[in-house]
């Protein structure tokens, strides 16, 4: 995951995921982006029960939710959260260039990737990545003890919205609608 190693290279915790699709690499990570957020009810569910608007598409979701493009190409989307667990107000970032410089105690980092890669004739491999990192011990032990209740919730969502891609990416090798 070139671009999550430039944009955070450390972390504390990780979770990955992946899936072959029926369509080119190129192809793969624009049905990504452009697939409802709430794939199905019960994602949907587990979005709204974490405070998040479970409308329109996943980039849409992002962008709703303050996430920072950091890195966009044909084929890979990462996009950076910076989060404020003491009781500090969150200093912005303007731009993904402020991204690597931001750690101020108290403070979480989340990153996400997709990336489609090629993997022969028209299909493509297609993988999801987070990282978090807290910049802190006392972020770490917060977020640790958060993680633990909601981290097997954000897994079987990130395995629902591959499981949509690949079925979104059968309905277009099949030219029907998605």
């Amino acid at each position: 995951m070139p671009a999550l190693d430039r944009f955070l290279p450390r972390w504390d915790v990780r979770e990955r995921h992946a899936t072959y699709l029926a369509v080119p690499a190129e192809d793969a990570l624009r049905l990504a982006l452009t697939m409802p957020v709430a794939v199905d009810p019960l994602v949907r569910l587990l979005l709204v029960l974490r405070g998040m608007d479970a409308s329109g598409s996943l980039e849409q979701f992002f962008q709703r939710h303050g996430f920072l493009l950091l890195h966009k190409t044909a084929t890979a989307y990462t996009v950076g959260l910076p989060v404020m667990l003491a009781r500090r107000p969150l200093a912005g970032l303007p731009d993904a260039g402020d991204w690597n410089g931001w750690a101020p105690p108290g403070g979480l980092k989340i990153a996400t990737t997709f990336l489609a890669q090629p993997a022969g004739g028209d299909h493509s491999r297609f993988c999801t990545e987070t990282r978090v990192f807290a910049t802190d011990a006392s972020a770490r032990r917060r977020f640790a003890v958060y993680w633990f209740f909601v981290g097997p919730f954000s897994s079987l969502i990130r395995r629902r919205w591959l499981h949509a891609l690949r079925r979104r990416s059968l309905h277009e090798l099949s030219g029907g609608a998605p």
